[in-house]
């Protein structure tokens, strides 16, 4: 980064930079290696400022959510990485309609929390998913039958051209756990289009159900899932088949690779052993291999990921 980029961030914006930060303790599963270079952005002003900069000025960046299902290169990443942490987010009508509007960095579940104590129904499935409102609508995050394309309205995109778009869910192009802003192999610093504002449809509804309905789906999740770091699910369910019951049918639970395994408890997880800085993410990339293999060898089904690579990947032919 040169002197000007850097002026421009600390002194136009008050942004501080951090040199060979760690992602790790952005990652969900706690692996991976440094960012050349990091800024954290609390405010949606300044984010806009910052991409539609970095688009001018041709400045490679990262836009890091919530790290929940992605996982970084031990190699890190090159260019600048933006960690949005814009987290404003509110329900409110927009003619005959309640909304839930939020900034791209608002955590999910916290948004979906917010509607099911307003008494509004839609995204009570989203109640205890981590990652980001940005995150879940680019990856079209899903849980318990439902997904962020049964809802969503519209979206806010920023582009090359640097100016901010309303854009209906339509043009996203969502499906099963994709989206046409979803990189379909392993990304580096670049020019993206992102997303910086979300908007989901919600319908008024009787307060007992909707609480119901929520407490069951995170006493569901926390009775399936495991508790180690994790990158979530790992691999995409096949069509008419769960993941998570090829690879145990295949034998895959306890499998291990340097400190990552696969989950005793779901086998559609791959978590993280022991305690402090351990486990790399070349490991994971491993140990994914090796199930895809078994499952294949077992039933015949070549798994897709469901999680993005972030960083330099000789491992890219893992998304073939």
């Amino acid at each position: 980064m040169d002197r000007a980029a850097r002026r421009f961030l600390t002194a136009e914006l008050g942004l501080r930079v951090e040199e060979n930060a760690s992602l790790a303790r952005f990652s969900s599963i706690q692996v991976g290696g440094p960012a050349q270079a990091l800024v954290a952005v609390n405010e949606a002003r300044v984010l806009t400022r910052l991409l539609a900069w970095a688009h001018q000025e041709r400045q490679p960046f990262f836009l890091l959510g919530g790290g929940t299902n992605t996982l970084f290169a031990d190699a890190g990443l090159a260019g600048l990485t933006i960690h949005n942490r814009c987290r404003a987010h509110a329900v409110r009508r927009v003619g005959e309609q309640m909304v839930l509007e939020g900034d791209s960095g608002a955590l999910l579940a916290q948004s979906a929390r917010l509607s099911v104590q307003q008494g509004l129904t839609g995204l009570e499935w989203a109640v205890s998913v981590p990652g980001t409102l940005g995150g879940a609508v680019v990856g079209n995050a899903g849980a318990h039958g439902s997904d962020a394309a049964a809802g969503l309205d519209q979206v806010e995109t920023l582009g090359d051209d640097a100016r901010l778009v309303w854009r209906a869910a339509a043009a996203l192009r969502l499906a099963y756990r994709a989206s046409c802003l979803k990189p379909r192999g392993p990304v580096s610093a670049g020019y993206p289009t992102v997303v910086t504002r979300v908007r989901f449809r919600l319908r008024p509804g009787a307060q007992a159900d909707i609480d119901a309905r929520a407490q069951r789906y995170v006493r569901r999740r926390r009775r399936a899932q495991p508790t180690a770091p994790s990158l979530g699910s790992v691999f995409r369910n096949p069509p008419g088949h769960f993941a998570g019951a090829l690879i145990e049918a295949a034998g895959c639970k306890g499998l291990t690779c340097g400190a990552i395994a696969v989950s005793c408890r779901h086998a559609n997880f791959l978590v993280r052993q022991g305690e402090g800085p351990a486990g790399r993410a070349a490991d994971v990339v491993a140990l994914m291999q090796r199930v895809r293999v078994r499952v294949q060898e077992h039933c015949g089904i070549w798994l897709q990921p469901e999680i993005c690579l972030a960083g330099d990947w000789p491992e890219a032919a893992l998304f073939e």
